[in-house]
């Protein structure tokens, strides 16, 4: 997803063409110097791909999993204040987040992309 990404980063931005020579961009770095080049707030930014992150995983969830549509929905609200918390906290203390990554599903995301058998083209 983060190649994905930077490619249209640098299709719409030509002065961020060096993020597609990233050996392995990862998604949340390009979406935070996509950011940074249109003037988005911090705060604002680590919001939108936090909910942009939340809003993938319950769609993947309704693709492979008995999970309606209805039920993603509720989730989704019922996850949004502490969407809205943890942005805030990061976007607040960038250095104090960098224990919440998730390296066992970036590894996964990343390991997928080479399976003979797929949920997702990607």
């Amino acid at each position: 997803m983060g190649a994905r990404t930077a490619k249209l980063v640098a299709r719409l931005w030509p002065d961020l063409e060096d993020l597609r020579r990233l050996a392995h961009p990862h998604q949340a770095l390009v979406a935070g110097a996509a950011g940074r080049r249109v003037g988005l707030p911090l705060r604002d930014g680590v919001l939108a791909f936090a909910y942009a992150t939340l809003g993938s995983y319950l769609n993947a969830a309704t693709r492979c999993m008995s999970l309606s549509p209805e039920r993603a929905q509720e989730i989704a609200v019922e996850l949004t204040p502490a969407v809205v918390n943890a942005a805030t906290r990061a976007a607040d203390d960038p250095a104090a987040s960098f224990w919440s990554a998730v390296p066992g599903a970036d590894l996964a995301a990343h390991r997928q992309a080479g399976l003979t058998t797929r949920l997702f083209q990607s």
